[in-house]
């Protein structure tokens, strides 16, 4: 039977005085607010975590070229794993400002550590955001620390909900890749709305928000079951430590989790030992050998990363950044993609680029179709980095057959400023209770990460489309004006009577 975290003695003596303390209704004179409506989440399993490359669309790509930007924070998700949750319950939005007043105005909860909402000089920064009279009530609390938000759930007679309740819910019960059920509102996250102003505040989230809204004011930020406010409005914490290999095993292939990885400052590093490489399980498949230097500095060599090395130079031909002339740089855009376009091969399409006047399998009529797609092919390219991303799904596919089986692969940067390349990452945790905090091993804790706690979510001053996944993975050490919180209930309790 699954665990939660454990209520103490004198706090569970204390219920019975409290409920009654509740029910008679004051705290320094005045009556408490209304409770949160919970919704009763059913046991079950899922996997979390997200299994493709590039799941946040961080290969970007703009008329000054490509970039494929490396995040420890969303890549250390991708060592997905099944998780079994049992019954539990949740609250249906964050916790209010007004709620949270009566926990501090009781002696129970101390103030929040900052009384703004918002990063000052980002969008929607509200100074005295959490004053009784400056009308934000029925708006998420911010600013609290992860002890005082877990100390208020226990007065509430609930606690945080783990990392793994959390996602569960999120993504409707692991039903659903996004929180919202609105296909429609990806692209306008991620253009900021500007092609649907109509929509702005659909969601609390970067430029489509319109500041911090009330709790449960956001239409098309709620899940299947009815939970509001996991994609945007403020991001919240969970009850774990934050950890880059949270998802890993503790056993690994030959050595522990500890004794094959190092954490230095807030990027995991090194650590990829030989015991993660064996005989490709695919006899056809190229093996990878460490000590190399292919794969841009990564440490490893090997056919499959000599591919990928390849493959990612095509592309970067097409996104190239090399020239300062923008003029030939629009013209290599449009050559590659017309190119792509009409299915030409790599080697005539870079003929053809490279201004030859015999292209390889290009006839005069090919040469004319191909010039004049390039006269109404866009500036700037739009397959939004497609061509990187098929890279990188080659690259972890060979990586994967030419490594034990099961290792799973991130994306990381060994350079600053290089490009990430995919590597051998970690066995998957085995299937596990969700409703167990993870608590970070000390052989892996580095002072910059030391202390810190998990926050899920995206907020509404947030930048990046991604923030708004289920699976986005931040932390914080004290507390944030863009951090909230939200409760969550064993089944069978006062709050979640049993079904």
């Amino acid at each position: 039977m699954a665990t939660r975290p454990p209520t103490s003695p004198i706090r569970a003596a204390l219920w019975p005085a409290l409920g009654a303390a509740l029910a008679l209704g004051c705290a320094e004179g005045k009556d408490p607010p209304a409770a949160t409506a919970v919704v009763a989440i059913p046991g079950g399993s899922f996997t979390m975590g997200i299994g493709q490359g590039d799941g946040c669309g961080l290969f970007e790509v703009s008329e000054r070229g490509q970039l494929m930007r490396t995040e420890p924070r969303i890549e250390s998700a991708r060592a997905t794993h099944a998780v079994s949750v049992e019954p539990f319950c949740i609250d249906v939005h964050e916790v209010t400002n007004e709620q949270y007043r009566h926990c501090n105005a009781r002696g129970d909860c101390p103030l929040p550590q900052s009384t703004n909402a918002g990063d000052r000089g980002g969008d929607g920064f509200i100074a005295a955001y959490y004053a009784e009279d400056a009308g934000f009530d029925d708006y998420p609390v911010l600013g609290v620390a992860h002890e005082d938000a877990a100390a208020y759930c226990a007065f509430r007679g609930g606690f945080l909900p783990t990392e793994a309740q959390w996602e569960y819910v999120a993504t409707s019960l692991g039903q659903r890749d996004r929180i919202w059920d609105d296909d429609g509102l990806d692209r306008l996250l991620a253009d900021g709305c500007e092609s649907d102003l109509d929509r702005r505040g659909s969601v609390a989230f970067g430029a489509c928000a319109t500041g911090v809204s009330p709790v449960s004011g956001s239409p098309a930020d709620v899940t299947a079951q009815g939970v509001h406010d996991m994609a945007g409005n403020a991001a919240e914490w969970v009850a774990d430590d934050f950890d880059f290999f949270a998802y890993c095993a503790g056993d690994q292939p030959g050595a522990s989790l500890e004794e094959r990885y190092a954490v230095e400052g807030r990027r995991p590093l090194g650590g990829v030992a030989e015991a993660l490489v064996a005989t490709p399980v695919d006899p056809d498949a190229p093996a990878l050998v460490p000590g190399g230097d292919g794969l841009r500095g990564s440490g490893w060599s090997g056919a499959c990363l000599d591919d990928f090395d390849g493959c990612a130079d095509r592309c970067g031909d097409a996104y190239s950044v090399d020239t300062t002339d923008e003029v030939a740089q629009k013209a290599r855009w449009q050559g590659y993609l017309c190119g792509e376009e009409q299915g030409l091969s790599d080697a005539t399409v870079d003929a053809l680029v490279g201004g030859a006047e015999d292209a390889p399998g290009c006839d005069e009529g090919c040469v004319a179709a191909w010039e004049s797609c390039r006269s109404t092919a866009p500036d700037a390219p739009t397959d939004g980095g497609a061509c990187l991303r098929s890279c990188q799904t080659e690259a972890d596919e060979c990586i994967v057959r030419a490594t034990v089986p099961g290792v799973s692969t991130v994306c990381l940067q060994f350079q600053d400023g290089a490009n990430c390349v995919p590597v051998p990452w970690c066995v998957p945790r085995a299937d596990y209770a969700a409703e167990v905090p993870h608590i970070r091993s000390s052989a892996l804790t580095s002072d910059p990460l030391e202390g810190t706690k998990t926050v899920r979510g995206g907020h509404y001053q947030a930048n990046r489309a991604c923030e708004a996944l289920p699976t986005w993975r931040s932390y914080e050490l004290v507390s944030s004006p863009l951090v909230g919180f939200r409760c969550a209930y064993a089944a069978g309790t006062a709050r979640c009577p049993a079904r």
